[in-house]
């Protein structure tokens, strides 16, 4: 009677060749079948698929940014853009007139995660004014005149606004802003 394995002392291809091959080959026979190939191919297939699907939803996955930006007394900031920036990223999102917001990335919403510098611009609106001409076909002059910013200039780049939005999974960053410093009296 052959030995399905070797003892420790004896080589495992030594005089004891033929009863090894011989004690696999039922093994080989019954894994090997054409059947158990394919049900092999299917699973590692299924297993290609889920590894793809899961690089694809945890590695290049958006979380979801959402906030608002509003003075300290709690009215909202009504207009402008909200720009988050990393040394890899730069994303924007609108601001509604109840201030709030959410970021996209080109098409895509959200933001990888990530810690990113924050700003906020697009806020001061200028006023074009036209003065009809004296026959009535069309404006003699136009004047335009460059709009002031409700909120303090700081806030207007990431590198002076302080703000810092540490981004993991579905974020809410509320943000308050300051209104610009009093402008000095002029002298007369």
């Amino acid at each position: 009677m052959a030995k399905a394995f070797p003892f420790r002392n004896e080589p495992i291809l030594g005089r004891n060749k033929s009863a090894l091959v011989d004690s696999l080959r039922p093994m080989r026979e019954k894994c090997f079948t054409t059947s158990n190939i394919t049900n092999m191919k299917k699973n590692l297939l299924i297993v290609f698929a889920l590894f793809f699907l899961v690089v694809a939803q945890g590695c290049g996955s958006n979380c979801t940014v959402t906030g608002r930006v509003s003075f300290p007394d709690g009215t909202p900031l009504d207009r402008g853009s909200i720009h988050f920036e990393n040394d890899k990223l730069a994303a924007q999102g609108y601001i509604k007139k109840d201030g709030t917001y959410s970021l996209n990335t080109g098409e895509k919403k959200g933001i990888p995660a990530g810690s990113y510098k924050v700003s906020i611009g697009g806020l001061a609106q200028p006023t074009v004014t036209a003065i009809p001409s004296a026959d009535g076909k069309g404006p003699s002059k136009v004047t335009v005149t460059p709009g002031i910013s409700p909120i303090d200039k700081k806030f207007h780049a990431a590198a002076t606004s302080g703000l810092i939005c540490e981004v993991k999974g579905s974020t809410k960053y509320d943000i308050t802003v300051t209104p610009p410093p009093e402008a000095p009296a002029k002298k007369k």
